[in-house]
């Protein structure tokens, strides 16, 4: 009963979050948002922002920096920690889910995520752990990341390929 009862109570409040969706620039909005999202347990530094439609399976898992822009209709899977760093710049449509199938057994196998510090994403980007993203590192739209990305890389394609490494002036500070 309990558990049903956290499970509607966590629906409700992510309907009222969603349905106060706004400009990000309406900082009192954000607040509610940002507080509303807290009581399902997120994880939220100060100064980020959670897009509209945002779907999020347990939440208790789930933490992010500072100065974190997650985009519209991401979907968050948290079977095990999802953590990121400060400063990510997520687009659209992103899905992180901590956790994948063995094929052979068809087993569960949970894995975290970790995100590091100034990381771009890309839009229609999935995240399948457990996998660790490296600070500023970049994401291209479209991808499908299964291995972890080391600092400095720029990873695109489905499964994510290293394209090249960032240049050291180029990184964001």
């Amino acid at each position: 009963m309990t558990k049903s009862i956290r499970f509607f109570g966590k629906r409700f409040i992510l309907l009222l979050f969603n349905t106060l969706a706004g400009r990000p620039e309406d900082q009192a909005l954000q607040s509610v948002r940002i507080f509303l999202a807290r009581m399902i347990g997120l994880r939220i530094g100060v100064g980020s922002q959670l897009s509209e439609a945002l779907y999020i399976f347990d939440g208790r898992r789930f933490k992010m920096g500072a100065r974190c822009r997650l985009g519209a209709f991401a979907k968050i899977w948290d079977f095990e920690e999802i953590t990121i760093g400060d400063d990510l710049l997520a687009s659209h449509n992103i899905t992180l889910i901590a956790g994948t199938h063995r094929v052979e057994d068809q087993a569960d196998i949970r894995g975290p995520i970790s995100i590091g510090n100034r990381v771009w994403i890309g839009t229609n980007v999935t995240i399948i752990g457990p996998v660790s993203i490296g600070d500023d590192a970049v994401v291209g739209a479209c991808s499908l990341v299964i291995k972890d990305i080391p600092s400095q890389a720029i990873y695109a394609g489905s499964p994510a390929k290293l394209l090249r490494y960032r240049e050291p002036t180029s990184v964001p500070r």
